[in-house]
This record gives structure tokens, sequence and C-alpha cells, in this order.
């Protein structure tokens, strides 16, 4: 399957709602596409013919020390947000922007790549220790978004924290 990774743009934010699946994220999607434009997050697609079948979202810094274990903007950058559209999964799309992600890291001094999975997703915490990381401790993700109705919806969720040390990522 050929699929190119590169930058999100503001073509892809309608695309990026799979056929009303994440049309909930529309707020969030628009929010983090500003962001990436401000250099406050980085944001990456996999295109595949002109549709966004994969995403990542990654941060080198956040304001809350709270969440150096996350990223402290020094050494360890954060990965979050990975999804893969289900007609386009096990084609090596998620390592590819796990990757991508990684590398960019790489290439600005950050040593380590920290990302979280859901406590009851088993199969995205062997996918990932499987692809180089591992389970560091846990925590509870809050994280909140606005709907299409302009409700904001807050979550609080069970998570492991994983991470890999990124001396073995490709650099090119």
């Amino acid at each position: 399957m050929n699929f190119v990774i590169r930058p999100l743009e503001a073509r892809d934010l309608l695309p990026l709602e799979w056929g009303g699946e994440y049309s909930h994220f529309r707020h969030k999607h628009r929010t983090d596409y500003q962001r990436s434009l401000r250099g406050e997050i980085y944001y990456l697609v996999a295109d595949i013919q002109g549709f966004p079948a994969g995403q990542i979202i990654f941060k080198t810094h956040d304001p809350n020390p709270q969440n150096s274990y996350l990223t402290d903007g020094i050494t360890r950058g954060y990965l979050f947000s990975l999804r893969v559209h289900p007609d386009y999964r096990r084609h090596g799309i998620g390592l590819a922007l796990t990757q991508a992600a990684e590398n960019q890291l790489l290439r600005q001094g950050f040593t380590i790549a920290t990302i979280c999975v859901a406590k009851t997703n088993t199969y995205a915490k062997t996918l990932y220790e499987k692809w180089g990381y591992h389970t560091t401790r846990d925590h509870i993700g809050y994280w909140s978004y606005q709907d299409l109705d302009g409700t904001v919806k807050y979550h609080a969720d069970p998570e492991w924290v994983m991470e890999k040390h990124l001396s073995g990522v490709d650099k090119t």
C-alpha cells in the first residue's frame, strides 16, 4: 500500500472525520491544526491518494511542569492521538507515523519518545512493545474536547506511560 507521511493541511480537516466516525472531534481537529501552525504541536497524517488514513500528534514541550515525565523540552517528546482508519490497518501506517514522529524528535535533539496507551487497549500496548517501547508508570490521562453542539466533554482515562530511547531510530 502506497502512502506518504506529511504534515496536516487544512484540506484534511473534514476527511479526518472519517465519514462521521470522528465528527465529534471537529473542533479539536481545527484547534490542533491551528496549534500546529503556531508550532505548539506537530501533526502528521498518512496520505493515501489525498485521504488522511492515519494520524499522529506529538509535542516537545508542555507548559505544565507536572507533565515533564511525558515531555520536558530537553530530552523527552510526547506522542499522542495515533490512529489509523480501520480500512487501512495492518499495512504499516501506524509504525510509519510513529517512526516519522520519532525521527523528527531525534533530529531536534530529543533522545526519548513517550506515548500513553489506555490500560484497556492491550493490543496497542503489545504493538508499542514490539516497536521498542516499555512501560515506565501508570497515570490518569485527563483530556477534553468540544462536541459539535458546543458541549465540553471531559475524560479521565487510566493509561500506561511507555517510553523508547531513540538512539536506534533511522535519522533519514
